[in-house]
């Protein structure tokens, strides 16, 4: 057995919260998806048609918050199953909230946002899988590329320069802003967790300069929101 086999070995022997690509790039940012979920449901204005489907997304939301915060105690080399488990429930949570857009809880703009975040996990933990999943990981086999298709072209054209990550940063901004109606910045980065509150602030005064956006209040009391005009 060579230094490879050796070092190959002890790694697989490692439980999946010692790994840290497994623990910031699969638990980490399934758990800030969770996080998202209840966040915005918490702050849907009128849920009394569709409480059911909410309550529904929440459990949904819930066991997948359970089951990923159960997988970090296996050990990677009998990590299939637990695996499995994972991507199933990020399946699940991704095709209920597909119903919520459905019937109206969510927009698109919060959905693909929800949908990016999910498919990066699914693309990350392709790598635990010792054998083939019977499972499909790749996005577009998710109920997430019934939205995703009509943008993808979009967002390709985007990724490549500094300007594109801006446009981004403001789509899911607007996003939120109108899914909440008004928000302080605190609000908006409990959603919009890939960049700093710093970040967040810059692009509001931007946008309020562009007059998408409205300011009341100043300082940590200042809420913003939509220009009526913006409302998508």
């Amino acid at each position: 057995m060579d230094t490879n086999d050796i070092v190959k070995v002890t790694q697989a022997a490692h439980r999946l919260i010692e790994d840290q690509q497994y623990y910031q790039y699969v638990f980490k940012k399934t758990e800030r998806i969770v996080s998202v979920v209840f966040y915005v449901s918490q702050n849907i204005k009128d849920t009394s048609r569709n409480k059911t489907h909410l309550i529904d997304i929440e459990d949904t939301a819930r066991n997948l918050h359970n089951v990923v915060l159960g997988s970090l105690e296996v050990r990677a080399h009998v990590a299939d199953d637990v695996v499995d488990a994972v991507v199933q429930a990020l399946v699940a949570l991704e095709s209920k909230l597909q119903i919520g857009y459905s019937v109206g809880l969510y927009n698109s703009n919060v959905l693909n946002l929800l949908y990016g975040e999910i498919d990066s996990v699914l693309r990350t933990i392709k790598k635990y899988k010792s054998v083939e999943s019977p499972i499909d990981l790749s996005p577009a086999s998710t109920a997430g590329s019934l939205v995703a298709k009509s943008t993808s072209n979009v967002s390709k054209s985007k990724e490549a320069t500094p300007s594109a990550k801006s446009t981004s940063r403001r789509e899911h901004i607007m996003a939120t802003l109108e899914s909440l109606g008004e928000a302080t910045i605190k609000d908006i980065s409990e959603v919009v967790t890939d960049v700093s509150t710093k970040t967040i602030q810059r692009e509001l005064m931007s946008m309020i300069k562009d007059n998408l956006v409205e300011k009341e209040g100043e300082k940590r009391w200042s809420k913003y929101r939509l220009n009526k005009g913006q409302v998508m």
